[in-house]
């Protein structure tokens, strides 16, 4: 279903116990009317260790500004990050405190993107050692590992082998500059894949699409709210056939301005307080949920 949202407004996307996920939705006025709304920051509150990440566009009146001179950034300059203040412009593995993750960052072009895929259970919740071994290791090596493993799910597989052969034979990933840039998350109750885009030919627009790629049983086991998380939950017409379609009938918030906070971190909007997934997940089809 489409989410209008509204420009230069922060909605919650995933709330629960554990996890904040919120998104910052920007307005295009050179893209089709309808089309010209796309998110342009999205932030992860990780509310058990404390840690804070937020990817972001640095200015959404510039496209491919360039980096400065020897340096190689993100996104062709467009492209920033914070972690937990740390302002971070250029590719590279990046620990979370208190060894609660990483986040793996680097330049990326159209056949190396990635497709859409739903998120996998993990097996084991990543303990501290697992996490140090992963942060402590060769970040070069780590971060192609993560590439050749999930090539597969890539847009043009084949075209984009040659280009992962060249980094890992030169080892380069993280000297390569790019208009398009990957985000990688890894922590111990969520992953998160992000994917950085800008055009500039019949749509000047910036454009973060992210996915979930990994959940703990631990995060599974808690109720999940806002605009993704309502969707975990199926709900059904009257006549018991699966609702899989309307914006009105899949969220309980009837307003988008229900699921609005007011931070990139911020936890509370009206919406967590109108659902819980215990309630009966049944709606007549010919009336709008309030």
């Amino acid at each position: 279903f489409k989410f209008e949202g509204k420009s230069d407004t922060w909605y919650a996307n995933l709330a629960s116990e554990s996890v904040q996920w919120n998104l910052l939705f920007n307005e295009f006025e050179s893209c089709p009317k309808h089309e010209n709304m796309f998110v342009t920051k999205a932030s992860v509150f990780l509310r058990d260790s404390g840690n804070q990440i937020t990817v972001g566009v640095l200015n959404k009146e510039k496209f491919l500004p360039g980096c400065a001179e020897g340096t190689v950034c993100l996104g062709e300059g467009s492209l920033g990050i914070e972690i937990n203040n740390r302002v971070i412009d250029s590719p590279g593995v990046y620990s979370l405190d208190d060894n609660a993750g990483r986040v793996v960052i680097h330049n990326t072009y159209a056949s190396c993107s990635r497709k859409w895929y739903d998120y996998d259970i993990s097996k084991d919740e990543l303990n501290s050692a697992g996490t140090r071994a992963l942060i402590d290791s060769n970040s070069q090596e780590a971060a192609m590992d993560l590439l050749f493993k999930n090539k597969g799910k890539m847009l043009d597989p084949e075209e984009c082998q040659s280009w992962l052969d060249k980094r890992a034979e030169n080892r380069d990933l993280f000297s390569q500059n790019g208009s398009w840039t990957t985000v990688y998350i890894e922590t111990q109750d969520i992953s998160m894949h992000m994917e950085y885009r800008q055009a500039e030919e019949t749509c000047d627009s910036h454009l973060i699409d992210a996915w979930i790629s990994k959940v703990s049983p631990k995060l599974l086991a808690q109720e999940w709210k806002g605009i993704l998380g309502e969707t975990r939950y199926p709900k059904y017409h009257s006549d018991g056939r699966e609702i899989e379609s309307g914006r009105e009938l899949l969220l309980i918030g009837k307003k988008d301005e229900h699921y609005e906070v007011k931070t990139p971190y911020e936890t509370m909007f009206t919406a967590r307080h109108l659902f819980s997934p215990h309630d009966p997940l049944s709606v007549d089809s010919s009336v709008a949920v309030e």
